[in-house]
């Protein structure tokens, strides 16, 4: 019962997942500015930021619901479980959560929970936000979801470790659905909100989005989920396309050589806008993940 709590609250559950996510985070604006020529802060700044935000007060505007703070806590809750879900080292503590339905579930919770927090903002940037935000989830969810059921149908199985299993099967290397890893790739910069698809909260136009009107807790706890997205989306991309990582060292190694390209994709290119961004995804995107899904039911 220890090993199975420490497994889902320690390593390599919630704690590991924030400090290594919190950790990209920072590593991520470190590098973004150095390909701009830029100094940049030093790489410990995601942790500084947070503990900082959570010895500030916590300010709620007037008129909110209680979804203003109800939804940074589910969106943290919803990622929480997802952590304990994902077999980064071929397994999991509690083989029930092993399972791509509830990882496709989770995902999207946290995004729903995300959108509701600028809904319930009362604000016009938070509204707007919301809206976008819900807008790039129609656009991105459908082209995961298609490459996750195609992950699922060449492996024959929902277990997140029975995949892994299948990918090593195959090799490594051998990448055997490499369409998919570009289509996931491409949905892991829509998800996370990196450039050119931050359009949910760009800041040069609509301030922060969805948590303008946020502050103290309440923005430590949106810190603590873009750490945590960043930490599955690219953990999902590890076990779905590299057969998951033999240890630590190399799940590492791999976390950080595909957040290198995310922060290079990201820092040379400009956003788009939203209807751009829709149409990336429905005309280019959609139709290499359906490819993938035939040629893996065909073969």
């Amino acid at each position: 019962m220890i090993n199975i709590l420490t497994s889902i609250f320690i390593y390599p559950g919630f704690l590991f997942a924030v400090l290594l996510g919190m950790l990209y985070r920072g590593v991520d604006r470190k590098l973004t500015a150095r390909f701009q020529n830029r100094i940049g802060p030093p790489i410990w700044q995601a942790y500084y930021d947070f503990i900082k935000l959570m010895s500030k007060e916590t300010i709620v505007p007037k008129g909110t619901s209680a979804l203003f703070m109800l939804s940074p806590v589910l969106a943290v809750a919803a990622l929480f479980t997802l952590t304990a879900s994902l077999p980064v080292f071929g397994s999991v503590a509690v083989p029930t959560l092993d399972n791509v339905i509830l990882v496709i579930y989770l995902i999207l919770l946290s995004s729903v929970f995300v959108a509701f927090a600028g809904l319930a903002s009362n604000e016009a940037f938070g509204a707007i936000g919301a809206i976008r935000k819900i807008t790039q989830m129609i656009a991105v969810e459908l082209p995961l979801l298609i490459v996750l059921f195609a992950a699922v149908y060449a492996a024959g199985s929902l277990s997140l470790s029975e995949i892994v299993s299948y990918q090593l099967s195959n090799g490594i290397f051998a990448l055997s659905l490499p369409i998919g890893l570009v289509v996931f790739f491409l949905a892991t910069l829509g998800s996370v909100h990196k450039k050119p698809f931050d359009i949910p909260d760009a800041k040069q136009e609509i301030v922060a989005g969805f948590y303008t009107e946020y502050s103290g807790a309440g923005l430590a706890l949106f810190e603590l989920v873009h750490a945590l997205k960043f930490y599955i989306m690219i953990s999902l991309l590890i076990i779905l396309f590299f057969g998951g990582a033999a240890s630590i060292y190399t799940f590492l190694i791999e976390f950080f050589l595909i957040g290198l390209l995310l922060s290079l994709v990201s820092a040379v290119l400009a956003r788009l806008k939203i209807d751009q961004l829709f149409k990336f995804y429905w005309v280019v995107v959609l139709p290499l993940a359906i490819i993938e899904l035939a040629r893996v039911m065909l073969l």
